[in-house]
């Protein structure tokens, strides 16, 4: 009976993952068939923020920057350049929290359910690369995930990344 919770818990992280994952393939048809120019703000928005999360440990690790060009390739088909030319030109971008907490909150003003998932996903995977969670970057998951209408506790348990006090 001890092992009870651990097995309810480990079943409920699985269906909000799999949740997670529904709702965005249930939805990317229609993110494919939006708007070109409103496809290619949301990406950039979020690539920007995965990559300031990855930068928020004060290293940017090149298995990070695979994992952002990855997931895209992965994830949206139809993608309006190389998944490679949008990190790198995004790379170019000023950083700093100012800039993060500008794309974040633009965000947060018209992304729907599935483009937040996507948005959590994509941070997720830009902060699991590299083998290690920096105390940084789980702020800055939960940060994002909060501005994005979510339970941070909920959303880090969802995406396996490591609460922090």
């Amino acid at each position: 009976m001890s092992g009870m919770p651990l097995l309810l818990g480990s079943l409920l992280l699985l269906a909000a993952g799999i949740t997670g994952a529904v709702i965005w393939n249930n939805n990317r048809s229609r993110f494919e068939d939006a708007d070109p120019e409103v496809q290619r703000k949301f990406i950039e928005l979020a690539v920007f923020l995965a990559l300031e999360v990855s930068r928020s440990d004060d290293h940017l690790e090149a298995e990070e920057m695979t994992a952002i060009a990855e997931f895209l390739a992965e994830n949206v088909p139809k993608l309006h350049a190389d998944p490679k030319d949008i990190v790198a030109r995004l790379m170019q971008r000023p950083t700093g929290p100012g800039n993060a907490e500008q794309a974040s909150t633009e965000l947060a003003i018209w992304a729907n359910d599935a483009q937040a998932h996507f948005v959590l996903q994509l941070l997720a995977a830009a902060v699991n690369a590299d083998g290690r969670v920096a105390p940084e970057e789980s702020v800055f998951f939960h940060g994002v995930a909060r501005q994005l209408g979510y339970n941070a506790h909920s959303a880090a348990k969802t995406y396996n990344i490591p609460i922090t006090p």
